[in-house]
């Protein structure tokens, strides 16, 4: 019973581990970077946002779809549009960058054991990490097994630059760029608000700090962490 509650205890630990990599049904999970000198005398500040490039594949509904998304976030933060886009203090441009790849995945399985029966060894294809007895219960053998998947990768990148920082005959700084990067099988348009959400957590947030930011897709909400 003791080696039966041990097998048993692996096999719990095997399945955390790879629920913590994929992630649950319900939870959608991004990683942040960011960089930040955020002027303490922004409070009010108006913005725009700056044209899409023109290498950008996105459509006009698209587009204004996803810079609503970022206005939105400006002015949770007390941020306000401007009347018109060359008095704006704030200048704010958003990157995005798809691609997809392929990447391994391990998750723990249950294969048959070897064992010697009356016709000689059977299923000897499949042997116990920690020795063939040491993982098995029954015939059975507690393995991990490595796949291939194709996964999307999305990254937003948003940058914030303060005209009122402008020397002459400079470009305006820098005082805000965050990136946040999801990794799984969803296409971008299912996910920019995440992406968004995750670029303005804990806004301005803190200088050089990378992070992981976890939502409940069944909320919207980010979960608590």
């Amino acid at each position: 019973m003791a080696g039966l509650n041990k097998v048993v205890y692996k096999l719990a630990a095997a399945v955390a581990l790879a629920a913590g990599l994929t992630g649950c049904a319900n939870t959608l999970t991004t990683n942040v970077s960011n960089f930040n000198q955020w002027p303490n005398n922004a409070q009010g500040a108006t913005y725009t946002i700056a044209p899409a490039p023109e290498s950008s594949s996105w459509s006009e509904l698209e587009r204004k779809t996803y810079e609503g998304y970022v206005a939105q976030r400006l002015q949770q933060q007390g941020l306000r549009p401007a009347a018109q886009a060359a008095a704006a203090r704030m200048v704010v441009d958003m990157q995005v960058q798809s691609r997809r790849e392929n990447i391994r995945v391990t998750t723990p399985t249950y294969v048959p054991a070897p064992y010697y029966g009356p016709w000689g060894w059977r299923y000897d294809d499949y042997w116990c990490d920690d020795g063939w007895m040491a993982r098995r219960v029954g015939s059975m053998c507690l393995v991990e097994r490595t796949t291939v998947q194709a996964v999307d990768v999305h990254q937003l990148q948003v940058r914030i630059r303060d005209r009122s920082q402008k020397g002459a005959g400079a470009e305006a700084p820098a005082v805000f760029e965050s990136k946040a990067e999801y990794v799984g099988q969803a296409p971008l348009s299912s996910v920019m608000s995440y992406l968004v959400a995750s670029v303005f957590d804990q806004f301005p947030g803190k200088n050089g700090e990378v992070h992981r930011v976890q939502f409940d897709t069944d909320t919207g909400l980010i979960k608590k962490r």
